[in-house]
């Protein structure tokens, strides 16, 4: 077994990566399931459109 600290040294750079990313996606993933549960409640009924905000419709002329 070697014992020169430069033959056994271990990257911690690759194990910290995993981790980051694996905590990453766990935070997105629960984000993800507890704001589309929410949004699914519906809120009554939908707006007339007399009742929508003014919106000033863009044409494009090429």
């Amino acid at each position: 077994m070697p014992t020169n600290p430069d033959l056994i040294s271990i990257d911690l750079g690759t194990l910290s990566l995993t981790a980051n990313r694996f905590l990453t996606y766990f935070i997105v993933t629960h984000a993800y399931i507890f704001f589309s549960n929410r949004s699914t409640i519906p809120h009554g009924t939908t707006s007339t459109q007399l009742e929508c905000s003014p919106t000033t419709v863009l044409t494009y002329n090429p």
